[in-house]
């Protein structure tokens, strides 16, 4: 079974679609007959995949400092003491156990959905299951792509002009105060400075271009980092 077009590819990016997909989901569930049971798997199923996420960012924070102690060990100066390097985050707690299957269980549910006689395309698009309509006419209806990556277990923002000017991005830091801006680029690479946290974080970035002093198009599709100040850690 192909991965349904409605799906974002990235992993992050379909934790943040499963959240607000299943957040929504209680404000339909009488029209289109969604027991609470059904809800309350899924949420289950996400928790696991929230948990996975974490648990692989942790296994690759702990590989990066091996890496960094066993550097540490062969370039060291001979009369530097040895360090207690090898410090260990606590390991994220998993979940209870769910079964197999998430995307062909979203795949079935929303098929099932979109069969039913109250069912809108006004729904469909605030769940998030097909794309709102644009202008294809309308200059910049494509919207910003970007990419993030870590250096120094900080975000960059990765992200391709297109012949527009600048570019705003915003930052939702999982703390409740939801997307705020962070600031204007005109770079193809924008760093986010912000302290890091001491726990392993998701944080999820949107952008929209910028054209003077207006923003035009569309926010891009939201692009998620786990994040953690691992040398703080070590302290």
């Amino acid at each position: 079974m192909s991965r349904p077009s409605y799906l974002p590819t990235g992993v992050y990016a379909l934790d943040v679609w499963l959240r607000q997909f299943i957040s929504k989901l209680p404000l339909y569930a009488h029209e289109l007959k969604i027991e609470d049971c059904e809800i309350k798997e899924l949420e289950d199923q996400l928790q696991m995949h929230s948990h996975l996420l974490q648990y692989i960012a942790w296994l690759e924070s702990e590989l990066d400092k091996q890496y960094r102690f066993k550097d540490s060990f062969v370039e060291g100066e001979i009369c530097d003491e040895l360090q207690t390097a090898l410090i260990s985050l606590p390991r994220p707690t998993p979940p209870p156990a769910v079964a197999l299957g998430l995307v062909k269980r979203i795949a079935k549910l929303v098929k099932r959905i979109k069969n039913m006689r109250l069912y809108t395309e006004t729904i469909g698009i605030d769940l998030g299951i097909i794309p709102p309509k644009t202008n294809k006419n309308a200059a910049y209806s494509t919207k910003p792509e970007i990419v993030i990556i870590l250096d120094a277990d900080r975000p960059v923002i990765k992200w391709k002009k297109r012949g527009v000017e600048a570019l705003d991005i915003y930052v939702d830091r999982g703390d409740g105060l939801g997307y705020v801006l962070l600031g204007t680029t005109s770079r193809a690479k924008f760093v986010d400075m912000t302290p890091l946290p001491k726990v392993l974080t998701l944080w999820t970035y949107k952008a929209i271009y910028k054209k003077g002093n207006q923003q035009v198009g569309e926010l891009s599709n939201p692009c998620s980092v786990a994040v953690i100040d691992s040398l703080a850690s070590m302290e």
